[in-house]
């Protein structure tokens, strides 16, 4: 009924809006005497037209108000009802407790915003009013003009159009102002029930989290009787509970049918396949059954979430609660598919089965609002059922490292939370059952989540926005996802989504003089960490990508560093405005503390600024070979604080920026990524030098790396004690001198023995005075 108010109301507000146009267009018209005579035909026309469109919404307004006054009843009614459960359940019953506060949360929303419809309505009439009587005042101040009879005739017939307009308007609005006197106390009653409930609630929820009640042995002498009780009620309860309407459960399997068939039309045809690929394991066509149940529990678990967005916060909880738990197994399926083998997978489903039926027991007790005596009493029973079976198939089954793991810690979980009950804090066992089975299943899937990113990266490396996007995006957003998912189960069981949602928007409780934020300022400021590390990312490997064959490649990775630090300033500066900081407070503290901080962060700012300076002025940048100090080495990085060098021998020297601005050094790739090396060579005096020289020019030119231009050159540079030294100077890759030069040499040397040109080599003669005056001269190369 609530639906059918709004959607009349809102009918109405759009015929009040056609009118209101109509007003704001005829006032803004030119009324000068050049257009009198059109401007009046037209006022005449178009009131008859509203006048119809007014008497519509009068129409409209009479047949609904019996609709309006019965709404009424009956929100008085569920008013009575909440309010005699109210007054009747114990403080204990957690469940019974906490559906009513979201019960009359939900009414108290429904009925307010059927009165702030009413309330725009009434004030689009004042305002339609007020624009009736300036147009009248208009169309009177024609009287002191002169005008032919047949004008005056309109004009006088438009007044009195406008003066029944406005009194239809005035009959509209005591209409409204009859229903705001109907509404007006059942909003204060409303407001006094939300207000008790609210207090039950918080009382309930403190009371039965924190204060220990009746244990388990306590309550067991009453077994029979309050399980016979409980069961007893079970009949009136369920019609309450759940919908028991043919209209919605029609509407629900339509709902189903649109859901499911299109994702299994797609599932046949696209998602299975994928899947397929993605899986490692030989046996992986053999699976292909298991991605089938998973995909068809995933579209049962969104059609059962659509219903219960249909039926509201409170009637549909249930909904909320077999969505999260067909969602979870099919989630457990596709990640055991991904992990383990075919066998494995048999394994594991006899290990997460009894964790299945606990928990799947469990929302049947939630969606029969279970007292709390009869949870005492079903609890530990049931934890303990779970505990023996699951450790009974740890004993006699292997399983992989991690799924023995999650085995045992479900003893352990099961164990604490039967104990709980049996010292008289059920509801938190309870919501441990609840909560275990959907913890395992996401907690598995962010692991085959895992696996399988690392597995793409590993196989497709060259594509490197794919990679980048699933791990410095995908996989935080994912393992975030997961663990919201969890905190709104907890909230749905317990009907705490108002509060939740009001926390998460309260300011911390932080000094004000400081700082404000909340928690959901926090929670973006998180997120948008990941999303600025992924933009950087995303960003450095597109210039990479466009700039990859620039001949001055060297200045790209400088400006990649320099725009990584104005992303990270931007986002300092829209973390500042997020959380609202003080800035006249932040400025008289760090004025106190400016001298301290000063002689404290005074190399660590000199660095900071000597690497802009670097940076900017393109001394040194990322990729240039440099010499210093006779070490020849390669510029990896240069960050806020140091600059590092990679030397040909894999040393890495870090150099703070300072003394990088203050060093002594060559950039040989400045200019360009070449550079020119001397090469020496000697031969012996009675080589041919012209053709040593045209050796060493074919030898150069025969070497790829060796650059056509500048063009080689060859010259004689010094008459040595045993050879005639050359010097050939070329120009090659500074990155591949060391090799280039080894090669030249190489190729100088085969040339030199094919065309019989020796190199020299020193000799050293020996002379040896033997006994009896005999001499052995000997000849020793050094």
């Amino acid at each position: 009924m609530r639906r059918k108010i709004g959607l009349i109301l809102c009918v109405l507000l759009i015929l009040l809006g056609a009118l209101a146009l109509f007003f704001k267009t005829s006032e803004a018209m030119n009324l000068s005497g050049n257009n009198l005579g059109v401007a009046i035909p037209q006022y005449q026309h178009q009131l008859v037209r509203e006048q119809e469109l007014l008497q519509d919404l009068q129409s409209n307004v009479q047949s609904q108000a019996e609709l309006l006054r019965s709404y009424c009843r009956e929100v008085e009614n569920k008013i009575d009802y909440l309010q005699f459960k109210i007054d009747t359940y114990s403080n204990a019953d957690v469940l019974d407790i906490t559906l009513i506060g979201q019960q009359v949360y939900d009414l108290k929303e429904e009925f307010d915003a059927t009165r702030s419809l009413l309330a725009i309505l009434n004030s689009e009439l004042l305002s339609m009013a007020s624009r009736a009587a300036n147009l009248t005042t208009v169309l009177e101040t024609f009287g002191n003009r002169q005008l032919s009879p047949e004008r005056e005739s309109i004009r006088l017939d438009c007044l009195a159009q406008l003066n029944r307009f406005k009194l239809e308007i005035a009959d509209s609005r005591k209409l409204l102002t009859e229903f705001e006197a109907l509404t007006k106390p059942i909003s204060l009653r409303l407001d006094a029930l939300f207000e008790t409930s609210e207090k039950n609630r918080l009382r309930a929820i403190n009371e039965v989290f924190s204060t220990p009640q009746e244990g388990f042995f306590s309550t067991l002498p009453y077994t029979i009787m309050t399980m016979k009780f409980w069961l007893l009620s079970l009949p009136e309860l369920v019609p309450t509970l759940v919908p028991t309407s043919y209209e919605f459960w029609s509407y629900f399997v339509l709902l189903a049918l649109l859901v499911n068939l299109p994702m299994l039309l797609l599932g046949r045809r696209y998602v299975y396949p994928w899947l397929l690929q993605q899986t490692p394991f030989p046996d992986k066509y053999r699976k292909l059954r298991a991605f089938a149940v998973g995909w068809f529990l995933l579209g049962a678990s969104l059609s059962f979430a659509l219903a219960r967005n249909l039926l509201g916060n409170a009637t549909g909880a249930p909904f909320q609660q077999v969505s999260v738990l067909l969602g979870s197994l099919a989630l457990l399926i596709f990640a055991m598919a991904f992990r383990i083998d075919r066998e494995a997978m048999r394994r594991c489903y006899r290990l997460y089965f009894p964790v299945f039926l606990g928990n799947t027991f469990a929302i049947l007790l939630y969606i029969l609002l279970i007292p709390y005596r009869p949870l005492v009493l079903v609890l530990p029973p049931l934890c303990l059922a779970v505990m023996l079976w699951t450790a009974i198939k740890l004993c006699r089954n292997s399983f992989p490292l991690l799924d023995t793991v999650i085995g045992w810690l479900t003893i352990v979980v099961n164990g604490i939370a039967g104990y709980l009950a049996v010292i008289g804090l059920p509801y938190i066992g309870f919501t441990m059952i609840l909560l275990w089975f959907t913890i395992i299943a996401q907690f598995l899937t962010g692991i085959a989540a895992t696996e399988m990113v690392i597995r793409v990266r590993h196989a497709h490396l060259e594509r490197k926005f794919l990679n980048n996007a699933l791990s410095h995006l995908g996989l935080p957003l994912l393992w975030l996802s997961l663990f919201y998912n969890i905190i709104s189960m907890v909230t749905t069981t317990y009907h705490l989504q108002d509060w939740v949602q009001n926390y998460l928007e309260r300011d911390l409780p932080l000094p004000p003089d400081v700082c404000r934020f909340s928690f959901q300022e926090l929670v973006i400021a998180v997120i948008a960490v990941f999303v600025v590390r992924f933009l950087i990312s995303f960003c450095k490997q597109l210039v990479r990508n466009i700039y990859k064959e620039a001949a001055d490649f060297g200045v790209v990775p400088s400006f990649v560093t320099l725009g990584t630090y104005l992303a990270w300033a931007f986002y300092v500066l829209f973390v500042m405005l997020l959380i609202r900081i003080n800035y006249s407070s932040i400025l008289v503290v760090l004025g106190g503390l400016s001298m301290g901080i000063g002689f404290a962060m005074k190399e660590v700012l000199e660095n900071f600024i000597s690497g802009i300076i670097l940076l900017v002025g393109q001394q040194v940048r990322p990729g240039d070979v440099i010499e210093f100090d006779g070490i020849f080495g390669k510029i990896k990085t240069v960050s806020f604080r140091a600059t590092v060098v990679e030397t040909w021998d894999g040393s890495v020297i870090t150099l703070p920026n300072t003394r990088v601005l203050s060093k002594d050094f060559r950039n040989w790739t400045r200019n360009n990524t070449l550079m020119r090396r001397d090469i020496v060579i000697g031969v012996s005096y009675d080589s041919d030098l012209k053709q040593v020289r045209d050796i060493l020019l074919e030898a150069a030119g025969e070497i790829k790396m060796i650059q056509p231009y500048p063009a080689p050159e060859v010259l004689c540079s010094e008459f040595a004690a045993s050879s005639v030294n050359f010097t050939v100077r070329v120009w090659l890759p500074a990155l591949l001198c060391t090799e280039v030069c080894s090669q030249y040499r190489e190729k100088v040397f085969a040339l030199f023995r094919e065309r019989g040109v020796s190199i020299p080599f020193d000799q050293l003669d020996v002379n040896l005075n033997l006994p009896g005056g005999q001499s052995q001269s000997i000849l020793t190369g050094n």
